[in-house]
């Protein structure tokens, strides 16, 4: 036995959707992730951090240096320890990344969304198709 429990405790993703994992690649690209975060609602952090898609994006993020903290995410997720994940809601890195994601920009005029039918992901409004799969809105 490798001593490796490969088993996910919970099932990957926020309430409202996984974060689209074509976004593994896109450590750049925050608006992607604002769109999704704001889409989960607040009580739900620990199952939104617990899409390994999120976790990678958190891991590869250039913008600021989580990894320090995944470990410690990643125990939490694990044991299922909603007061250790509310702990690191509230670190100064994560109040930091929300200040930084908080920032509005003019997404689509009216703020409105609307979310992929093949990976979930919210677009802007008056996009016409996914900005990352391409499939057209319905």
């Amino acid at each position: 036995s490798s001593g490796i429990n490969a088993e996910w405790p919970l099932r990957p993703g926020g309430p409202n959707g996984t974060f689209p994992i074509l976004n593994r690649d896109q450590t750049a690209d925050l608006e992607i992730f604002k769109r999704y975060y704001r889409s989960q609602p607040d009580e739900a952090f620990l199952e939104t951090l617990a899409d390994i898609n999120v976790l990678y994006f958190l891991a590869s993020n250039e913008t600021l240096n989580f990894k320090e903290s995944i470990g410690e995410i990643c125990s939490a997720i694990k044991s299922r320890d909603r007061s250790l994940v509310e702990q690191f809601k509230v670190s100064p890195i994560w109040a930091t990344f929300e200040q930084i994601i908080s920032i509005d920009s003019d997404l689509s005029g009216g703020g409105e969304t609307w979310a992929c039918s093949t990976c979930t992901l919210i677009n802007n409004a008056t996009a016409t198709a996914c900005e990352v799969c391409g499939t057209p809105k319905c």
